[in-house]
């Protein structure tokens, strides 16, 4: 089953995929006659552990980060943290959602730094919503899960009675 899998996420992550049925999939995907029952199996297996949902009209996509979200008891999902120049930056949800990223503001960020793995808590960002006219969300994060680095170089400088220390990059 698994021989399916990543061909199937590389295509349903693609920008231009249309929500499909599992036979439009199996079509775009190439799968051979005798392997079509286990790729449906596969997919509804895939539906049933939540990586992908299934609409009333039997198409499969992505599911929304709020679908995460609701089926974590403590409301958060984990990402890797992308930083950007101004100090916040972009949470990449290590499951695959229809979002993509999650955009952390400065204020949110807290000390995690690029390529962290985060635990972050999203809302609805109404108000870019209403400026791009698609769902957007925003998020903080709560807790750095996993440091990428362990070891960091940077410059040493003291201010007054305290040294402080600057990472480079």
């Amino acid at each position: 089953m698994q021989r399916f899998e990543k061909r199937l996420f590389a295509h349903i992550q693609h920008e231009a995929y249309v929500p499909s049925k599992p036979d439009t999939l199996i079509q775009d995907l190439g799968i051979d006659d005798d392997e079509r029952e286990e790729f449906r199996s596969m997919v509804g297996e895939l539906v049933s552990r939540g990586m992908l949902v299934a609409t009333a009209g039997g198409h499969v996509q992505l599911p929304s980060i709020e679908h995460k979200i609701d089926k974590n008891p403590n409301g958060t999902v984990q990402a890797v943290f992308r930083k950007i120049m101004k100090g916040g930056g972009f949470a990449q949800p290590i499951e695959p959602v229809r979002e993509r990223s999650i955009y952390i503001d400065e204020a949110y960020a807290k000390d995690a730094l690029s390529g962290d793995t985060v635990a972050i808590k999203v809302w609805r960002d109404r108000g870019r919503e209403r400026q791009t006219g698609f769902a957007s969300f925003t998020g903080e994060i709560v807790e750095v899960v996993k440091r990428k680095r362990t070891t960091f170089s940077g410059e040493i400088i003291k201010k007054g009675g305290q040294w402080l220390v600057y990472p480079d990059g």
